[in-house]
């Protein structure tokens, strides 16, 4: 499963955004703090939190501008 590209990738050249790149480590802490059994690869981890960003990065451009 990949990624495609939309508008959302050029909104991160408008505004500077970067995404932050995740390590394994991060992913093994991060998954250690859900209670139960999580059933995905580091890979589709990444992947969720690649298009959660986007889709965060798409709503906030969204937003009207405060005066």
């Amino acid at each position: 499963m990949s990624a495609t590209p939309d508008n959302t990738t050029a909104a991160y050249a408008t505004t500077g955004a970067q995404e932050p790149e995740l390590t394994d480590d991060d992913i093994r802490d991060a998954m250690a703090h859900i209670p139960g059994y999580l059933d995905i690869s580091f890979e589709d981890f990444r992947l969720i939190y690649h298009l959660a960003w986007r889709h965060a990065i798409a709503r906030l451009l969204a937003l009207p501008e405060a005066k």
